[in-house]
């Protein structure tokens, strides 16, 4: 009776073996799809490319340059240099375009946050102020900005993947 017992309980083992064995192969099929298939769901998460994170911050610094000129009649901000710049964008104004606080200084800020953005591409951050636009990109600021057109545009030197420099977004 002991054989007959030891029979019946090895069949079982194996039987339940075997079943486990058929879901190990399963988990491994499932891990090995899911490894093979990483890959494609990582691309399909793309970072947004520099090019694009250069268009949003000259958007919104040229929106504030211009929402600026359109409050302050037709006068650019930073004509006195990049001290008054930053102040006009950042801080509150008057009609003329001083800084300060009261209830005369009624306009801005222009730009959310307390600094200027930096620009992605050339690392950099900062902006100089030119009395002409140059026509490439010199010098170790992030932006160039002419107070007398209002163009501001990105230092940097490269292109974007169209081929478009940077200089010239």
């Amino acid at each position: 009776m002991t054989t007959a017992t030891n029979a019946v309980s090895s069949g079982f083992t194996s039987v339940r073996t075997e079943q486990n064995l058929r879901y190990l192969i399963w988990v491994l099929l499932l891990c090995i799809v899911a490894t093979l298939s990483m890959p494609t769901l990582a691309r399909g998460q793309r970072q947004p490319d520099s090019s694009m994170v250069v268009i949003s911050r000259l958007h919104s610094l040229r929106t504030a340059i211009e929402t600026y000129w359109v409050q302050h009649g037709a006068v650019y901000p930073g004509e006195a240099g990049l001290e008054q710049f930053l102040g006009q964008l950042m801080g509150k104004t008057d009609l003329r375009g001083r800084v300060g606080k009261g209830p005369g200084f009624v306009y801005g800020p222009y730009l959310r946050s307390s600094e200027i953005p930096d620009n992605p591409v050339a690392y950099l951050n900062g902006i100089r102020i030119v009395p002409e636009m140059p026509d490439v990109p010199t010098g170790r600021e992030a932006w160039v900005y002419c107070p007398r057109t209002g163009e501001i545009r990105a230092n940097s030197t490269g292109t974007d993947d169209s081929g478009t420099r940077f200089f010239d977004l």
